[in-house]
């Protein structure tokens, strides 16, 4: 394999090219990609420049009824943004009354939702995910923070309240 000799009936190929010692490897295709989430992630509120609390309070009220099927969701926000709140879920229920809101940061493994956010995850103060946090405060009630596999997991369910034709245009709109 890969030496001339190797090759069984030379005669079955158009044209052979001596390449004196060097190697042809093919184009590579990272296979692991997640297409249907990044494509998802076009049609998602980006949140990557917002650096502050200033900034993600205006950013949120600016887009909040940029929802997809019913639901506000982002993406890319870095924890500095979130530094001065103490508890996302009351921070998020300020702005998105009765609107389900996830935002997921930039880290791929943390996710804050508000208060209608988690109803629509079935989170509850009771819910363990194995690996996963679903963060509660001193009285044990929810503060919005989702870390490793309750973030995967938020992602997870809430792609899977997707319509259909909210799935054909990220596809579509990925693939331009």
């Amino acid at each position: 394999m890969g030496y001339s000799n190797n090759i069984q009936n030379q005669n079955q190929y158009s044209e052979i090219i001596d390449l004196k010692g060097l190697t042809v490897l093919p184009g590579f295709v990272d296979s692991h990609i997640h297409f249907i989430d990044g494509a998802l992630g076009l049609l998602q509120i980006n949140l990557m420049d917002v650096k502050n609390k200033i900034e993600l309070s205006e950013r949120l009220n600016k887009t909040k009824s940029e929802l997809i099927d019913g639901n506000y969701v982002a993406r890319n926000l870095g924890f500095d943004a979130l530094k001065n709140i103490q508890s996302p879920i009351e921070y998020l229920d300020s702005i998105f009354t009765d609107i389900p809101a996830i935002i997921f940061l930039k880290s791929g493994h943390a996710a804050i939702a508000n208060s209608a956010g988690m109803k629509k995850l079935n989170f509850d103060n009771n819910t363990e995910i194995e690996n996963g946090e679903i963060r509660t405060d001193s009285k044990g009630n929810l503060n919005g923070w989702l870390f490793e596999a309750a973030a995967m997991e938020a992602l997870k369910t809430i792609v899977n309240t997707y319509s259909q034709k909210t799935l054909v245009d990220a596809i579509l709109f990925g693939q331009r």
